[in-house]
């Protein structure tokens, strides 16, 4: 009910006697205007609470609770009498201030008429008769029939008593009251923004620009079924505002318009999934589509399975589309990895899509779009076969997410496909949880030019960064492995053995793999969890079918002894460069600082040689000078399909034009037994090493001289 301010005694009036002294126990009766009907009056604006009739007023002769409210559209009749029911004043047919107050609105409409037109018939009524009519012809106002007279008809009919121009424009002005209380169509109240240049356009057009899931029906209490009324605000394909609560989803809901916005208010608003569903689904090509601020949950929490759903899919057209500062979670735990079910986002191809800022508490990121981005946030997941899983072409960026946890099935970052130009930079892996195995950091396969840089390895079980195949380069460097990684401090896992890097070649050699300026610190004594280190691996080991040739090995500093082999660096072969790297045998050759003096003068020369050889084959290294030289030889062998080499020898050679001495100076043997061979010089100059092993396999042989070509004499 609507009530407004009295004007007798409103608001903090104060009453007085014929002679000027407070009205004290002064009496206010309240009656229908003209009558002795008593009519109830109100002590606040909500009209909720009515006076007492008469209403007695206080020792200062004021009303007591402050204020009369009185009932719009009612007249009233006011009697003021003293304490002893003398009459003092009389005061009749009051209304509120402002009760029945009357707004009016305009609303045009223009015509064209046809030659000879008299009779218009109107969109928007009137009252005839009644002033609310004004006509334009032309732009001339035909208010006194100036050159067009006209009967106001009816409501909705105006008639001219001589017939119209062709093209005659007639504009029909029309104006309607609206009382207290009455809605307003929103289409017939116009908007302007205020600024220079705004326009101006209906209140309606102005509230369609987004539209609220609420405009639909949706209740957001987390128990009624909300996905009919989402819909309905999805498909009119505007901005699509989600306000706080809980929204219960039964039933997939479809993006279907490019270039949509669809926002809430961060974590308050949550899109809830009881059933083993996708919540969003895109199954067209979008372009453009923003989801922002939203929580997706998932409740499925069966023991063994799990969702096997995302909870947002878009689908292989969807391109340029963008998930921001989102959640995605479900209810399962780590007591039970799920190697076949799913929860998360998915984006399933086209490319230049995002997802940034957002978090994933027990869900996944499978990214098959190229050229798109990862950022922010975290990405728990360990209860699943991978965190992050990346099945597109390449192209795709994981940057500055602060914390990635796989399951041990995939681990981390898994990139199963051959791929170009992935980049994972400045991402944290692992953290202190000694009850979780989330296996490898960083899986790739056949990836070429990937960039794996700044990152931080922190307790990852199994491998830190395991690379199959990486014959098109990758650069790893600036990445910090430490605090038991791989997590051998407990023995409840696997062996100890995992490599903090691993480069393998199974189906042909790895090339191009730069390993540079990382830093391998592993505690040397309990951690989080209070156990020991047990065991030992290597930190950087090059493995496989096929010798991996073309890498570099440089400048990375090892700590903490006991946890590390020495060398800390296996299985590199002579084709490739180790340089640089500091602590725990990282390198074994001797440096000679300073100038070396062989004894001889001439120029320096520096000549290699590999090749796989049939047994009892050679390879020869020219070095072209007749009358003599004096070096290092390095000569190397490995059986073909082995990993590492199997004998690596290094002589001091000199040559006074057919002699040649041999000096063996230090020699190590790898994982298998040592091959023979003999080093000859068949003619001046020139060096042939040759296999004597007496083996049926084929090997592989490596040769280098580093030393001066001496003068004759």
């Amino acid at each position: 009910m609507a009530v407004f301010l009295s004007p007798v005694g409103g608001v903090a009036a104060q009453f007085f006697t014929n002679n000027g002294v407070p009205l004290s126990g002064g009496k206010l009766y309240t009656y229908a205007a003209g009558t002795t009907t008593p009519a109830a009056t109100y002590t606040s604006s909500s009209g909720g609470t009515a006076h007492a009739n008469p209403i007695v007023l206080d020792s200062g002769g004021r009303v007591p609770s402050g204020e009369i409210w009185l009932t719009d559209g009612t007249s009233y009749k006011f009697l003021l009498k003293d304490s002893n029911d003398v009459l003092i004043a009389t005061y009749d047919n009051i209304v509120g201030i402002n009760s029945n107050f009357v707004n009016f609105f305009a609303e045009e409409e223009v015509q064209v008429a046809t030659a000879g037109q008299t009779v218009f018939t109107l969109v928007n009524p009137y009252v005839p008769g009644g002033n609310t009519l004004s006509v334009f012809v032309d732009g001339v106002n035909q208010y006194n029939g100036s050159t067009y007279s006209y009967v106001e008809t009816s409501a909705s009919t105006v008639t001219f008593y001589s017939g119209l121009h062709v093209g005659a424009l007639v504009k029909f002005t029309t104006v309607q009251s609206l009382t207290s209380g009455q809605q307003t169509d929103a289409a017939l109240v116009t908007y302007n923004e205020g600024d220079t240049g705004a326009v101006t356009y209906t209140v309606r057009a102005k509230l369609q620009q987004t539209v609220s899931v609420k405009d639909f029906g949706a209740v957001g209490n987390g128990t009624t079924n909300d996905t009919v009324a989402i819909q309905a605000a999805l498909d009119t394909g505007k901005t699509v505002y989600i306000p706080k609560g809980t929204y219960l989803i039964s039933l997939a809901l479809q993006l279907k318009t490019t270039n949509q916005l669809v926002y809430g208010d961060g974590q308050q608003s949550i899109l809830l999934t009881a059933t083993d569903i996708e919540t969003m689904y895109s199954s067209t090509s979008v372009f453009g589509v923003v989801l922002s601020d939203l929580q997706f949950k998932n409740t499925v929490s069966e023991i063994l399975t799990g969702p096997t759903h995302f909870h947002v899919h878009f689908g292989t057209g969807a391109s340029g589309c963008v998930i921001r500062n989102c959640g995605f979670n479900t209810a399962l735990t780590g007591s039970y990895v799920r190697t076949t079910h799913h929860a998360g986002v998915w984006f399933e191809g086209a490319n230049l899509n995002s997802i940034l800022d957002c978090t994933f508490g027990q869900a996944q990121i499978l990214m098959g779009s190229t050229d798109s981005t990862i950022r922010g946030g975290y990405v728990y997941a360990f209860s699943f076969q991978y965190a992050i899983k990346i099945t597109s072409a390449g192209e795709v960026l994981v940057e500055g997410i602060r914390g990635i946890l796989g399951g041990p099935s995939q681990g981390c970052i898994w990139i199963p496909v051959a791929g170009y130009m992935n980049k994972i930079v400045n991402n944290y892996f692992g953290g202190s949880y000694s009850y979780i195995n989330i296996g490898n950091g960083v899986t790739g396969l056949q990836q070429q030019a990937l960039n794996i840089s700044g990152n931080t390895f922190h307790e990852v079980d199994g491998i830190g960064i395991y690379l199959v195949d990486s014959a098109g380069g990758a650069s790893i460097t600036s990445n910090s492995f430490f605090a038991g990684n791989p997590k051998q401090n407990d023995p409840t896992f696997a062996t100890p053995g995992n490599q903090d890097i691993l480069i393998e070649s199974t189906a042909y050699p790895s090339t191009g793999v730069v390993i540079a300026d990382n830093t391998f610190n592993r505690f040397n004594g309990p951690i989080e969890d209070g156990m020991p280190g047990i065991g030992k691996s290597y930190s950087i080991q090059f493995s496989g079918a096929y010798t991996a040739v073309n890498n570099v090995v440089s400048d990375n500093t090892f700590t903490q002894t006991t946890r590390y082999y020495s060398p800390a660096i296996a299985g590199i072969q002579p084709q490739n460069t180790k340089i640089g790297n500091i602590g725990v045998g990282a390198e074994l050759s001797n440096q000679i600082v300073g100038d070396l003096n062989l004894g001889a003068s001439g120029k320096f020369v520096n000549v290699s040689n590999t090749a796989e050889v049939a047994p009892a084959g050679n390879i020869t290294l020219s070095i072209n000078s007749a009358a003599g030289f004096i070096g290092l030889l390095s000569v190397g062998n490995v059986l073909t399909g082995t990993s590492g080499f199997s004998t690596k020898t290094v002589f001091g050679v000199s040559s006074t034009g057919a002699a040649l001495v041999t000096t063996s100076l230090a020699t190590q043997n790898g994982a298998t037994s040592g091959r023979s061979f003999t080093v000859t010089q068949p003619s001046a100059g020139v060096l042939r090493i040759t296999d004597t092993s007496g083996s049926a396999a084929n090997l592989q042989l490596t040769a280098s001289f580093s030393g001066m070509a001496t003068f004759a004499g």
